[in-house]
């Protein structure tokens, strides 16, 4: 049972160890990436993220009427100036995302990090326990045997005092009143040979 829950959280966490690296991996390629250009950088491909790409999207829409707009109108008009700002907001939201795709991997790897732990300690208090199991059952062992050559010693006793038990009984069965001598004994004047 025991041997079993070992083997079960060793498992666990040998998959919560490569989680870890996987992420810990990842968010090494990501704070690289994070110097960069949001729009250049390999950041967008690392992270996992529908709300970054929409934010890309719409950027590159509002982009392409920005160029057209500077085409037609010129950087004095207000449409312009308005269509600016709403480029430098898209693009502060998509800097934003993607210090929140930062961040948000950075968190992702310390709950693996706290999971891996928490299934080490599980780990180390199975271990234990089983040692000290062990060591119970080896004691639990010792005292069968030790009750097992009692009961061998008991049952040997038994034997012999039913046998004795038996002799005593018969020899207390025979009457010796019935023998009799014949002839009384006399002792011998010469050698017989």
């Amino acid at each position: 049972m025991l041997s079993s829950g070992i083997a079960t959280y060793t498992t666990r966490l040998n998959e919560a160890r490569a989680k870890r690296m996987e992420l810990t991996a990842k968010l090494d390629r990501m704070r690289k990436a994070a110097d960069e250009d949001v729009l250049k950088s390999p950041i967008l491909l690392l992270g996992d993220n529908q709300s970054f790409d929409t934010l890309r999207a719409k950027y590159y829409e509002e982009r392409n009427k920005f160029i057209e707009l500077e085409k037609e109108v010129g950087p004095k008009n207000p449409q312009f100036q308005m269509q600016k700002a709403k480029i430098d907001d898209l693009y502060s939201a998509l800097q934003a995302e993607a210090v929140r795709m930062l961040k948000g991997l950075e968190e992702q790897v310390h709950a693996a990090l706290a999971t891996e732990t928490a299934l080490k300690a599980e780990v180390d208090r199975l271990t234990k326990e089983s040692v000290a199991f062990v060591m119970i059952v080896d004691k639990y062992n010792e005292k069968l045997r030790h009750k097992k050559s009692m009961e061998d010693r008991y049952n040997i006793l038994r034997a012999r005092l039913l046998t004795t038990d038996l002799s005593d009984r018969t020899a207390r069965n025979i009457d010796s009143s019935n023998v009799r001598p014949l002839d009384r004994a006399l002792v011998p004047g010469a050698p017989v040979s």
